[in-house]
């Protein structure tokens, strides 16, 4: 089936239905997506209501960043592996990656329940439970717990809480859950990719990236696996990440970076310092691609 994907902006009709839909009690809203089949919370004013009027989520964003990373040596199209989608939310880059990439398993980590209840609906009525497995786990840089500040109106910007101080978004005031973590480099010893490596991480962790990183180094080293995520600096300060710590420790694993709004290439790590002074705002945030020059499988950039 031909999907079409609403680009123009909403008609008077559409807004009106999702402002009666948004108004009403909070409730599980399905519609049919260039994603997939798409259950969202009514309540959602990011990610639902994107889903909702644009009927597709960041399909382009995923092909385009597969495609270059296959034709940069990064991941072997014929054996790409296992894709990690961490902050998987309900899964929509999860189903973008099952369905316009050559990947044909992706694990996909989301750790708030409510969240997560709906990521494993969505593989389901999407026919991949087979396919796709779902953890309920933050993944940070000890195993244990941590403490989740829950926004009541952006369901995908829920924040492992590392400050107290009032922000821009009154994250100060969210209601807080505990829930379970785990570094990745823990899975080793479980055994997740004795059969299949990982080939690609796709994160949105907001903010909660240097931990992340220091309890993944021995999995994104081993296996050599390139990094897709979201580059959020005022999430990465109220995380409690230093600008130094966290430029010190993606030199520490990658030598190059690609940041789309900005030149749009691959650029040496030793000018990734420049992405803080070009994202000042706390609403300005892009993606950047991380990648290591040795672990190409063929001639690249």
């Amino acid at each position: 089936m031909v999907y079409r994907v609403n680009k123009g902006k909403p008609t008077k009709l559409e807004k009106l239905r999702w402002w009666l839909l948004h108004r009403g009690p909070r409730r599980e809203v399905t519609i049919d997506s260039l994603n997939g089949l798409v259950t969202f919370y009514s309540k959602d004013k990011a990610v639902g209501k994107h889903i909702y009027f644009r009927r597709e989520y960041d399909v382009d964003a995923v092909k385009q960043r597969v495609r270059l990373l296959v034709d940069n040596g990064y991941i072997d199209e014929e054996r790409p592996g296992i894709a990690l989608n961490i902050g998987a939310n309900i899964g929509l880059i999860t189903l973008a990656l099952m369905k316009f990439t050559m990947f044909r398993n992706v694990i996909a980590f989301e750790p708030v329940p409510s969240n997560f209840r709906l990521l494993e609906k969505n593989i389901a009525q999407n026919g991949y439970s087979e396919d796709v497995q779902c953890l309920q786990l933050a993944l940070s840089s000890e195993d244990g717990q941590v403490e989740m500040e829950l926004s009541d109106e952006n369901f995908g910007d829920h924040r492992i809480r590392r400050s107290f101080e009032k922000g821009y978004f009154r994250e100060e005031r969210r209601e807080v859950a505990n829930v379970d973590a785990r570094r990745l480099d823990s899975l080793i010893g479980k055994g997740f990719f004795a059969k299949e490596r990982p080939g690609l991480i796709w994160m949105d962790i907001q903010g909660h990236d240097y931990d992340f990183f220091v309890g993944s180094k021995e999995v994104i080293s081993r296996y050599r696996v390139p990094v897709v995520g979201e580059f959020w600096p005022y999430s990465i300060n109220r995380a409690g990440c230093e600008r130094d710590q966290y430029c010190e420790i993606i030199m520490s694993l990658f030598t190059h970076y690609l940041d789309p709004a900005g030149a749009n290439e691959f650029c040496t790590v030793d000018s990734f310092d420049s992405l803080f002074d070009r994202y000042t705002g706390p609403d300005e945030a892009t993606e950047i691609t991380l990648v290591n020059e040795g672990w190409r499988h063929k001639s690249g950039f």
